[in-house]
């Protein structure tokens, strides 16, 4: 297996970890955002279209990733749709809270605080992947990435 093949299978089992739970989760979730815009769509409008950018984003980077010849995407808009996945899944995360009221550590909360942010972090780790790779040269970048 070349180190090509190792890193993309790093990198799809991350997009597997890291966006796709999301994704799924924002695709069944689009029901609801579509009950929810008859009664509340200051919320719902918002709510869909930074996420949708969000994650717009983070399957960019992974596709430039997953690129057999290292090549940043030229379009900043990838970059900025990153950053705002991660903003994002923080204020998600942060505005469920962690805590419980008797202020002791909630599990359930706790996973949502790492599961929000996950698709902007793990997009975040496949531009840097995709920037090194294209700054370094393929071999070079993917020897020091794999080994």
């Amino acid at each position: 297996m070349t180190r090509l093949t190792k890193l993309r299978v790093l990198l799809t089992l991350g997009a597997i970890i890291g966006i796709a739970p999301l994704t799924y989760s924002f695709i069944g979730g689009t029901l609801f955002l579509a009950v929810l815009l008859f009664k509340v769509p200051e919320f719902v409008v918002p709510v869909f279209l930074i996420s949708t950018v969000g994650l717009w984003g983070c399957w960019k980077a992974y596709a430039a990733a997953m690129a057999r010849e290292p090549k940043l995407p030229l379009d900043r808009r990838v970059v900025a749709a990153v950053i705002i996945a991660i903003i994002w899944g923080l204020l998600w995360a942060g505005g469920l809270g962690w805590v419980s009221a008797d202020n002791e550590l909630d599990w359930d909360s706790a996973i949502t605080l790492l599961l929000f942010p996950m698709p902007g972090l793990t997009a975040a780790i496949m531009l840097f992947v995709t920037h090194r790779r294209a700054r370094f040269g393929s071999e070079d970048c993917v020897a020091a990435t794999a080994d």
